[in-house]
């Protein structure tokens, strides 16, 4: 996940850059002066409005961007606005695909305030609407003072490339499902192996404790278990030995008993014929 992450944060900004470039060359082609002259009201369309839009229509389509235009910041019914001036379009678009000057634009973008406010260019985030996905690059227009008057955004249209990185998207999901579901089999088989040893061993120690000592425990290795199943089995065999032994002197003893009982009866016996 980590790596799918950063290599969609890499695509993203390598598009984002060269969206940027494009933007950069579009702000070029601006006079400041002659921009500002352009009222923000639909119908005001001035000669370099016109010149202005025929410019960024073709760079638009010299590098395939979907969109390229321009937006300002106006004060308006008390409050802030941001208007469409010029819209890179061709002449015979649909009114759909084109925003005549002075449309004020909703949602306000993030990285489009962010322009207007610090004057420096800035890269939206990918996004997908009904018309396919984009990357937006935003760079400010500023007049001879350096007060930024306006920024022109550059759409991007990233269409095939959202749709492979939601295909590796998919991909990296059922790798990851696949290698979770793996991992988690070999930890129930790495369980099952550890712990059958140690159930066995678990198993002896409770019939040793119910006197059993004729059992004979098995190692299994080398690790911890196996170190103590050896030595549990040293202590057994030991134990065993012992009783073993004791059992063994308990017998000699009762025998040497017996041989001394039958002296003693024989003893007895001549004392009584020694008597008569």
């Amino acid at each position: 996940i980590t790596g799918y992450q950063s290599s969609s944060s890499l695509v993203i900004q390598s598009i984002g850059k060269q969206a940027e470039n494009v933007a950069l060359r579009g702000s070029a082609l601006i006079d400041p002066s002659q921009y500002k002259a352009i009222p923000p009201t639909e119908g005001a369309e001035t000669t370099y409005y016109t010149e202005l839009r025929q410019q960024l229509n073709k760079l638009r389509e010299d590098n395939g961007f979907r969109y390229i235009y321009t937006l300002n910041r106006i004060q308006q019914n008390g409050k802030t606005e941001y208007v469409y001036i010029v819209d890179g379009a061709p002449q015979d678009v649909s009114e759909d695909d084109f925003s005549p000057l002075g449309t004020v634009e909703d949602p306000v973008y993030p990285a489009m305030k962010q322009v207007f406010d610090t004057g420096q260019p800035a890269v939206g985030d990918l996004s997908q609407d009904q018309y396919g996905a984009i990357i937006t690059s935003f760079v400010p227009i500023k007049d001879a003072s350096g007060q930024t008057i306006g920024v022109l955004g550059a759409d991007l249209d990233a269409t095939n490339i959202y749709g492979l990185m939601q295909k590796s998207k998919q991909t990296t999901l059922i790798i990851s499902i696949i290698i979770l579901l793996v991992s988690l089999a070999l930890v129930y088989l790495l369980a099952r192996y550890l712990i059958r040893p140690l159930k066995r061993l678990t198993h002896d120690v409770h019939r040793v404790n119910e006197g059993d000592l004729t059992i004979t425990v098995g190692t299994t290795g080398k690790d911890e278990i196996g170190q103590l199943s050896e030595a549990f089995g040293r202590l057994v065999s030991d134990t065993r030995n012992v009783i073993v032994g004791i059992r063994d002197s308990a017998q000699d003893l009762q025998q040497a008993a017996n041989g001394l009982s039958e002296q003693s009866q024989a003893t007895s016996d001549t004392s009584r014929t020694i008597a008569a």
